[in-house]
């Protein structure tokens, strides 16, 4: 300890604890927060990825197959 001055060890909190509750009666969000960590982020980086594989494969599909406007939505051509 150098200068006297002491080094304090901080710890993380502990991980909620839901082992009191039966499963059936946990929320959903009970549920993911008693999974661990490295499992909690492989699962949100999975959700991620199947939604930027989605918002990709909706801009090509709006690029190959556009929507088709109906006359009467149309803006009127100015010929000049």
């Amino acid at each position: 300890m150098a200068n006297g001055k002491q080094q304090l060890k901080t710890t993380p909190p502990p991980p909620p604890s839901f082992s009191g509750q039966s499963v059936q009666s946990r929320t959903i969000w009970q549920s993911y927060a008693a999974l661990p960590a490295r499992t909690r982020l492989y699962f949100s980086l999975a959700i991620t990825g199947v939604a930027l594989a989605g918002i990709y494969i909706s801009d090509v599909l709006e690029e190959k197959l556009p929507a088709d406007i109906p006359a009467s939505t149309q803006p009127p051509s100015s010929s000049k």
